[in-house]
């Protein structure tokens, strides 16, 4: 038997036994439409409310277009084959951004792999604010990874301060995220370092790593190998620019009663 239960608008009541009455949320075409948009509305102002912007490539497939060779002193030679940037073996060798680089709320990204040597192949020098900082790569040996420098210690000597194995010849996808509150780095997607700054002195270690500024990567004893480096804001998409929201169709607006 089927009956309206008291109370329950818009709802029919199915009789499931002889005395239990449950009431049965009457599903029509204009409350699954209603329903419909506004999940779509809601997941796009979930996206929205976190979306940063869109990655840049920093790196011209063909030529050095925006990198300029760092002057370190007993440098290798740079060059640019397959859409890949060679640091070719020196003491330090190192190319500069050439073209505006913001100073937080950022991420960068690249892909990096050491050739041939036993040192850093990856030393990211980097803006925080007004100073700066160093993300070294398979330092110290071939296997600290770590920010230089913090409260004036290097990255072999703070809390940033981690292990890790890396291969000749193996390409690692490297991602450093700059905001007022952490510095945070990922290798092959694994968290490596995520580090408060507020309050703590950042600074880069002393001697020429500070002609990398204000963005730069070097690489020490090794020819290193970059490629894929990009870079995005992690402000959001300003208001202008962003997707018109999904519209709730007024046949799925139900009538006043």
């Amino acid at each position: 038997m089927e009956g309206r239960a008291p109370g329950l608008l818009g709802c029919r009541c199915v009789r499931i036994s002889p005395r239990i009455p449950i009431a049965v949320p009457r599903l029509d075409r204009q409350t699954d439409a209603m329903r419909n948009a506004m999940l779509a509305l809601g997941c796009w102002l979930v996206v929205m409310s976190g979306s940063a912007q869109e990655w840049r490539s920093l790196l011209d497939e063909k030529t050095q277009s925006g990198w300029k060779p760092t002057p370190f002193g007993g440098s290798g030679e740079v060059e640019v084959t397959g859409g890949t940037l060679v640091l070719n073996m020196g003491l330090l060798t190192g190319v500069n951004f050439t073209n505006p680089t913001p100073h937080m709320d950022y991420e960068i990204e690249l892909e990096a792999r050491r050739v041939v040597g036993s040192d850093f192949f990856c030393g990211l020098t980097f803006p925080v604010g007004s100073d700066f900082a160093t993300l070294i790569v398979g330092g110290w040996g071939g296997s600290v990874v770590g920010i230089s420098s913090l409260d004036g210690n290097d990255a072999a000597h703070n809390e940033t301060t981690t292990h890790q194995r890396f291969e000749a010849g193996r390409w690692y996808r490297i991602r450093l995220a700059v905001t007022p509150a952490h510095l945070s780095v990922w290798i092959d997607g694994e968290r490596r370092i995520h580090t408060a700054i507020a309050g703590k002195t950042i600074s880069l270690r002393p001697g020429d790593i500070e002609l990398s500024k204000p963005l730069g990567i070097a690489s020490y004893s090794t020819t290193a190998e970059l490629k894929n480096i990009r870079l995005r804001s992690l402000k959001p998409v300003p208001a202008d620019d962003a997707a018109t929201p999904p519209s709730v169709p007024s046949s799925a607006i139900p009538p006043p009663e």
